[in-house]
């Protein structure tokens, strides 16, 4: 995103970082099997706005969308 990407909205990498230390603990610690794990889809989203970028194409963000974003980029 710092490189000049307008927006990004994804999964959160500290929530997967967390999900998945999570299922090493089962795994080695519970002796889970991998085949009884369920897949999880993430639940945790981040919205980041680069208004550089914005500015630069002219374009022009709600000021909604900015309030809620998780990252803003001046």
């Amino acid at each position: 995103m710092q490189l000049g990407g307008l927006l990004s909205y994804g999964a959160s990498f500290y929530g997967i970082w967390h999900r998945s230390a999570y299922y090493i603990d089962k795994l080695l610690r519970g002796g889970a099997k991998t085949s009884e794990l369920p897949v999880e889809l993430p639940t945790v989203f981040d919205l980041a706005i680069n208004l550089k970028a914005a500015r630069s194409l002219d374009a022009r963000i709600p000021d909604g969308l900015v309030a809620t974003a998780d990252l803003v980029i001046e």
